[in-house]
C-alpha cells in the first residue's frame, strides 16, 4: 500500500468488495489491514480514479464519494477510510508500521502475534504489487508470510490477499498463483478479479468457504464483467 493509490479504482473496488463481504458473510464481523506500508514514488501510479471506467465498486455511490472528497481535498491518507467503515458500524483496523524489505521478518514476526487466534475477521494483506517474484522487494508478499498469517490466525476467519495481474494470460496467471498458495498453506483459494487486479481468498473450514462464495457469486451478479 502506498498513500498515493487511495481513491483509485483499484481502491473502489477493494474497499466495496470488503464492505460487502463485512456486511454479508455470516463468519466475519471485523477486518484488520496489514497494509505492508511503502512510502510514495512520486510515479503516475494511483492516479485512475475514473470511476466512470470501473469494472467494480461504481454503485456504491457513498465510497465512490467518500473517495472522491479525499482525492479532492488533496488528503492522500489511506487510514482515513477507517471512518467509512465505522459510519457504517463496520470495525475495521490497521497495521500503520511502515514496511521495509530489509526488515520484513520483524514486521511479520509483530503480525503474527497480533492475528495470533484472531477469530472470525477478513485479514488483509495489502502489498504494493503483491505475491513474490524472482527477486522480491518491498512492493510482494512472500509466501512464507502468507503461511504464517494463516497458521496462526484463530477459527472463522479469511485471509485476503492483493495481487496486481501482469501482462501474460489472466487465467492461466491465475490458477498458477492459486495453486502455489495452496501449496505453500494447505488452505483452499478462490479469487476475484476485474481483469487488472486479483484478490485471493484463503480459509481452511469448509462453511467459511462456501459462504464466501455465495458472497462473490452475488457479487458478480451485481458487477457482471469480474472474473471469478
Amino acid at each position: 500500500m502506498k498513500h498515493q493509490y487511495l481513491g483509485d479504482t483499484r481502491d473502489l473496488f477493494k474497499y466495496d468488495l470488503i464492505e460487502v463481504l463485512l456486511s454479508g458473510h455470516p463468519s466475519l464481523d471485523k477486518a484488520f489491514f496489514i497494509t505492508m506500508l511503502t512510502p510514495d514514488d512520486g510515479s503516475g501510479h494511483g492516479k485512475r480514479a475514473d470511476y466512470s471506467r470501473a469494472r467494480a465498486g461504481y454503485l456504491n455511490s457513498d465510497l465512490a464519494g467518500f473517495l472522491s472528497h479525499l482525492r479532492d481535498a488533496g488528503t492522500r491518507n489511506c487510514f482515513l477510510i477507517q471512518d467509512y467503515f465505522s459510519r457504517r458500524s463496520l470495525q475495521v483496523n490497521f497495521e500503520r508500521t511502515p514496511f521495509t524489505h530489509l526488515e520484513r521478518a520483524e514486521y511479520f514476526s509483530r503480525i503474527a502475534r497480533k492475528v495470533r487466534r484472531l477469530s472470525h475477521s477478513l485479514i488483509f494483506l495489502d502489498p504494493d504489487t503483491g505475491l513474490e517474484v524472482a527477486v522480491p522487494s518491498s512492493a510482494h508478499l512472500l509466501y512464507e508470510e502468507v503461511s504464517l498469517v494463516t497458521r496462526v490466525v484463530g477459527p472463522g476467519s479469511i485471509v485476503m490477499i492483493y495481487q496486481h495481474i501482469p501482462r501474460r494470460p489472466r487465467i492461466p496467471y491465475i490458477r498458477a498463483r492459486c495453486a502455489a498458495l495452496s501449496e505453500h498453506t494447505g488452505f483452499s483459494t478462490c479469487w476475484i478479479s476485474d481483469g487488472q487486479v486479483v484478490f485471493f481468498f484463503l480459509c481452511g473450514e469448509y462453511g467459511v468457504r462456501k459462504d464466501l462464495e455465495a458472497c462473490l457469486v452475488e457479487y458478480l451478479m451485481r458487477y457482471p464483467l469480474l472474473l471469478s
